[in-house]
């Protein structure tokens, strides 16, 4: 299953990226811009609050502090630097996957962390990786079945409310967002692939 999956993300980011490059200004992602500036100011306002989650000020001490978290909870090291190497990784994999595709932003906005390039989304992308991988391994020492649903639900919308507070704070397209998604969901599935195998060759 979970191979059928990566090939499929792998086609549709292709193809993703093949229509903005072809498309930078497409009429999908110029209407919900639109839109996003229509919102009350209220929303603009939240929104300028939620996107400081997924930004370097909160994700390193919070990579920090839960990687020691889910040292003392489980144990053992391994979590831990699974953990730190997977959220540094997937920074590293976004800026690589922004200089290959050069896509300009909408707008800059350097008191939200929104200069470079655009695609894809950066808090999109490193926040559903760490968040992800810091819930996939809470999960792991929760033993109460609902405690562990509300933390996916929880894990999930703050992801979510991450990646489109870009695209109301008018810094990212739509298309940004999505692909931040899904490269942060296909680094994962690869990833976790990856780190099981060498855990089985070591022992």
């Amino acid at each position: 299953m979970n191979k059928k999956v990566i090939i499929l993300l792998i086609i549709i980011l292709t193809i993703l990226i093949g229509f903005i490059t072809l498309y930078p200004n497409n009429s999908i992602d110029q209407t919900i811009m639109k839109l996003a500036i229509s919102l009350p100011e209220g929303v603009y306002t939240v929104f300028y609050y939620i996107t400081f989650l997924g930004s370097r000020t909160i994700l390193i001490p919070f990579t920090v502090v839960g990687s020691v978290f889910l040292y003392f909870k489980s144990k053992k090291l391994q979590p831990s630097l699974v953990f730190i190497n997977g959220t540094l990784l997937s920074y590293l994999l976004n800026e690589l996957i922004k200089l290959i595709v050069l896509r300009p932003r909408p707008s800059l906005l350097e008191a939200v962390h929104a200069t470079g390039y655009s695609f894809p989304s950066g808090h999109a992308m490193i926040s559903t990786v760490c968040y992800s991988l810091f819930t996939y391994y809470l999960l792991e020492i929760i033993k109460n079945k609902k405690v562990k649903k509300l933390f996916i639900i929880f894990t999930v919308i703050l992801i979510m409310l991450i990646g489109f507070s870009r695209v109301i704070l008018n810094v990212h397209y739509f298309t940004d967002v999505i692909s931040g998604f899904m490269f942060g969901g296909l680094f994962i599935m690869i990833y976790l692939k990856v780190i099981k195998k060498i855990t089985q060759k070591s022992l």
